[in-house]
Order: C-alpha cells, then structure tokens, then sequence
C-alpha cells in the first residue's frame, strides 16, 4: 500500500534516520535534486536538519491516482500538509522495477518533537522490545534505545523473533535475515524462527513427516519441546509448531488453515471450545492469542475474523476477548502488551484485507489504543 510508504517515508526524516529513508534511491540509483553529487541520505539531511521534517503531517489522496496501465508504472500522488501551519505539498510514491521509490519532500516547517507511532500506540509505557516495520527498514526499540537498520526485506516481512526477520524475497523464495544485516540473509522454503536461549533457531516443516529445528545459518539440529509428530497430519490439513518463553504447542489445522486440534507443554484446554484461526503465543510464553471463527462468535467467514482471544497458557482461563472494526490480520504480544492489525474487507488487494490502524491494549492496566496507520508493529522475543 503506497500509504504506508509514504507514512514510513515521513517518520524517517521525522527521526532523522536518513539512511533508511535514502535506502531506495540509492537502490534505484536515482538522485535527489537532480544532483548527481549529494548523494540520498545526505541530500534528506541537508534538506530536514535540524527540525524542518519533523511534521506532524496529514496525508491525503492527491489528483491524479494513477493505476499501472501496462506500460508506464503506477504513480500514487498525495497531498501531505504540515498541520500547524497548513503549509501543504504533493508528494509521489512512485514504482521503479518493482521498488517504491519517493523522490519528494514534505512542507518544510521548523516544528518541535513530532507524534511518533509508538507514542501513539504505547503511550509512556513502551515494550522492553518493539519492531517496526518501516520504508525498507526496520526501527528498534531495546528498553531506551530507538534506531534504525536499512534492510530491503522489510517491506515484505511477516515475522520478527529475536533480532531475525522472515521476508518475502520474491524470486529468491523466503528469506530468514538479521534485521541489521539483509545481505546476511538465508533462503529457506518453510521457515519459523524460534529464539531459545540466547540462541536463533529456524524451524522448518516443510515434511510433515521429518520436521526440524535448526540453528541459524548453521547445520546444529535442535530438539523440540513437544514433537510436533504427537498430531498426525491428514491430507488436507497442516501441523505447526509454536515456542515462546519455553512454552510450546502444537497445532493442526483443517483445509482452511484453523485449529481443529491442539496440544501444549503445560497441558491446559488452550481452546475453550473455539474456532482458532491465527494464533501466536506471547513473547514471554504466558498468553496464548487466536483469532475466534466459531458460530456466533461475531465472525465473517472461515478466512477472516475481528474476533481476538487472549488465554494465559498455564490455566486455559480467557483473559481478554476484542472484537476489532474489521478483520485481525496480526497478532502480536509481549505478555503485557497485545498488538493487533485491523484490515478492511472492502480494499482486498489479492484476497488480504491489508492494514488499516493497529490496535494497542495492555492487560495489566486496561489502557487501549487505536491509531490509524498501515504499517506493522512486532513484538518479538528478545534476542
């Protein structure tokens, strides 16, 4: 979605990380200005510094919208406007052999400390450890440290666990990379990270019937904390196998990829009796969190619900059920902190809802968050 390259474009020159918000110029080979001298992240800096990019900024469809025709690669125009002071620019994101690629900047305004999105999400009483999925780079958030790591992969990412990404790679099929270091990266046909220790293990079940659990970028086999060969798979289903904080389950799912069985290391009824579709466990072990697909429970159909519970992994005990605006998309959690994407049905881009806001709720002091923003927010094991 071009929105959320735009925002993450934005909230790189708002914090000053010029090198990721230059990363895909400098790819492209395409220069700022026209100035073929400068090169990206120090044109970005000469131009933002020392507070002329910090925003806020609202983001609005332009005119034109411009779609691919099949010969010329699609344009998307924004009206990006500096709210304080309503000075207002158009901004393109544009495609270049399948790269996006923004070549312009926002209103430039000098303005104080902007609204950042983990501000936004956590308030004053941010996660230990918070990933973001940011314009071909990733933000990390360690206790009170904030920084950023141009990683081309990070567009395409879908999980974070320790300080290991799982990305899309397109032709180069699936790619297991440090977040600091894509050019370190692996390909791997079905991989799942699992941190253990200290140490970075990649899950592959790709056979159902050998599965294996491997250190990363290393042959050492590791064992597993339940086999994942206690469930015998059927034809149309698939077994997974999750481990957070030294606890473990495993699932097997039906033709549409939901729970119909499940089994953990504490031995508790992770269920209730529900329709489980996503599902991850907390970074610290403790929680357990699916979507709800069963009748009546407020679901669209067997792909797709707004319905969230969360159970703590000792007892079985529900200990939060959400229904978001639209479906979840992504669950993420830190044992205090859950994190949910929320989709639109009605702007499907190849069968996915997408993301449209991210919804923050802490179950230990009730405060809940929504902020409207495409962009992924993962709460990973520490490394």
């Amino acid at each position: 979605m071009p929105e959320k390259h735009i925002e993450n474009f934005l909230a790189a020159l708002a914090a000053g990380a010029y090198e990721a918000a230059g990363s895909p110029i400098s790819i492209a080979g395409i220069a700022f200005g026209y100035n073929e001298d400068i090169d990206p992240p120090n044109y970005l800096r000469a131009a933002c510094d020392p507070d002329l990019c910090n925003g806020p900024y609202r983001v609005e469809h332009g005119d034109p919208f411009i779609q691919y025709d099949g010969i010329a690669p699609p344009r998307w125009n924004f009206s990006v406007t500096h709210e304080p002071s309503g000075q207002a620019t158009t901004m393109t994101v544009g495609m270049l052999e399948g790269q996006f690629v923004i070549t312009d900047l926002p209103p430039l305004v000098e303005s104080p400390e902007p609204n950042d999105l983990l501000a936004l999400l956590f308030g004053n009483d941010l996660p230990n450890y918070v990933v973001v999925e940011r314009f071909d780079a990733f933000e990390i958030q360690l206790a009170d440290t904030n920084t950023w790591a141009t990683n081309w992969f990070a567009d395409t990412t879908w999980f974070v666990e320790g300080d290991v990404a799982i990305s899309f790679g397109g032709a180069n099929g699936v790619q297991v990379s440090p977040l600091a270091a894509p050019q370190d990266s692996f390909v791997y046909y079905c991989p799942d990270i699992v941190v253990r220790d200290g140490r970075t293990l990649v899950l592959d079940l790709c056979d159902p019937t050998a599965p294996g659990l491997y250190e990363f970028g290393t042959a050492e086999r590791y064992p597993f904390l339940i086999d994942p060969l206690e469930i015998e798979p059927y034809e149309s289903g698939g077994v997974s196998y999750l481990e957070r904080g030294g606890i473990a389950v495993v699932a097997l799912g039906d033709a549409e990829g939901n729970t119909s069985e499940l089994i953990s290391t504490t031995g508790a009824d992770l269920l209730g009796g529900d329709y489980a579709g996503y599902r991850t466990l907390s970074a610290d072990g403790r929680l357990f969190l699916y979507t709800d697909h069963s009748q009546g429970s407020g679901t669209y159909n067997h792909f797709w619900s707004p319905v969230v519970v969360v159970r703590a992994t000792d007892t079985g005990a529900e200990l939060l059920r959400l229904v978001l605006d639209g479906p979840v998309t992504c669950l993420e959690s830190d044992g205090r902190w859950v994190v949910l994407c929320e989709g639109n049905l009605d702007r499907m881009i190849d069968g996915d809802p997408g993301i449209v806001a991210l919804v923050a709720h802490n179950l230990e002091s009730g405060a809940a968050n929504r902020v409207e923003s495409g962009t992924r927010v993962f709460l990973p094991a520490r490394p």
